[in-house]
């Protein structure tokens, strides 16, 4: 599809919780939103064309707006849905990023249009979006990077940078935040991976094929992507990466 995948950003500028969140500062979290917003207008490639942007916190999103009108250099077409959202703060930050999708998705005329999704946390940006999605296969249901931890019953999905299919999203991803509760340890990444394994007969990519140029920072423990101390560790991720790939298709 000439569109590609939809480009998915989740945010929550006034978290309700604080269970696994380091950062919970609204101001400081309202400018790194605008910033990988920004970013993601701006940086090169022909992907992401399509970008729904979803907000959970029922903040006004007026700057948002602005920055899309004044600095879009390449006409992406942009979605901005603002929600309030409530729950119980001990369910955690998953919780409410999936609950935001699904109801961000209902409401959005952008998702009607398309059949492929890519989903990404709203306070980071991939440099090398365009690459990824060229890398991929277009008929894919599912694509992200799966660990696996004792078996193969028990893994985790990294739920920074996801793609999926509507037909995988119907299937297994809706409503999949019900399963979610940081507080009792069932994080969204291992409900991810539970999801992936109950429909063996997806078209799944387990292993990202290139390797996520990561712009931002981690809310949960701090981590700046883009740091020169991770910067240089990206040649051995790159390493790794394709390490790991070659065993899978093994």
């Amino acid at each position: 599809m000439p569109d590609g995948p939809l480009l998915i950003l989740t945010a929550t500028i006034r978290p309700l919780t604080s269970v696994m969140l380091k950062l919970t500062d609204p101001k400081a979290r309202r400018q790194q939103y605008l910033e990988a917003l920004a970013g993601w207008l701006e940086q090169g490639g022909h992907y992401p064309r399509s970008i729904l942007f979803i907000e959970n916190s029922g903040e006004d999103l007026k700057a948002f707006q602005d920055l899309v009108e004044k600095h879009n250099p390449h006409g992406r077409r942009v979605e901005l849905v603002s929600l309030s959202i409530s729950y119980p703060q001990e369910l955690g930050k998953g919780y409410g990023e999936f609950l935001a999708i699904d109801e961000g998705m209902a409401r959005s005329t952008l998702a009607r249009e398309h059949p492929s999704f890519a989903k990404c946390t709203g306070r980071i940006r991939v440099k090398n979006f365009d690459r990824v999605v060229r890398r991929l296969p277009s008929d894919l249901d599912f694509a992200g990077d799966v660990l696996l931890k004792y078996s193969a019953t028990t893994g985790h999905i990294d739920s920074r940078l996801l793609f999926f299919s509507r037909r995988f999203y119907d299937a297994q991803l809706k409503g999949l935040y019900r399963q979610m509760n940081d507080t009792a340890g069932v994080i969204a990444e291992n409900a991810l991976y539970s999801a992936l394994i109950a429909d063996p007969n997806a078209r799944v990519v387990t292993t990202l094929p290139v390797e996520p140029r990561w712009v931002g920072s981690s809310a949960s423990v701090g981590v700046v992507y883009d740091a020169w101390s991770q910067r240089i560790r990206h040649p051995l991720r790159i390493l790794r990466r394709a390490w790991r790939r070659g065993s899978t298709a093994s």
